[in-house]
């Protein structure tokens, strides 16, 4: 896995990202009111520290893959955001993190930050523990922040 670097603007507009994404809000790329809520809030304090670092996961159908963000602030309020990717390890396919897999109307909630998903008693859990994938339709996955991911990317934000 390579680098991921892009940058927004001042208005967080991207401006430096792959073709189809220049000139469109980063907000269109967050899914949730919460991760909305709690990026406004690290981009508040990269813009007023300069920069901080945060450790994420971002699985693939196959692939459990971690990774740490760097955004550092520049004078004019841009953010260049760089990813590095920390780990990866393969995995048996799971159908709900694949974009093509036929979907039913239901939603399953997502953690933004580890992956994990809402159980059905609302517990977070991997998503290889739940037992919602043997039909022939998967629901659609909606994202969200877990209590866990949420205290620790807030605490990272007030230091």
């Amino acid at each position: 896995m390579e680098l991921l670097e892009y940058t927004i603007d001042a208005d967080d507009v991207f401006v430096s990202i792959e073709a189809s994404w220049l000139g469109r809000s980063m907000w269109g790329a967050v899914d949730g009111d919460e991760a909305r809520m709690l990026w406004r809030r690290v981009l508040e304090r990269v813009r007023s520290e300069g920069e901080i670092r945060l450790r994420y996961r971002c699985d693939t159908p196959t692939l459990r893959r971690r990774f740490e963000v760097a955004m550092r602030a520049a004078p004019d309020g841009s953010v260049t955001f760089t990813h590095r990717p920390l780990e990866t390890s393969p995995r048996e396919s799971v159908r709900v993190l694949d974009e093509d897999a036929p979907r039913t109307d239901a939603l399953l909630r997502m953690c933004s930050w580890c992956g994990r998903f809402v159980a059905p008693d609302g517990a977070w859990r991997e998503v290889e523990e739940l037992d919602v994938f043997d039909a022939p339709q998967v629901p659609r996955v909606t994202h969200g922040i877990c209590p866990d991911c949420f205290e620790t990317v807030s605490r990272a934000v007030r230091n």
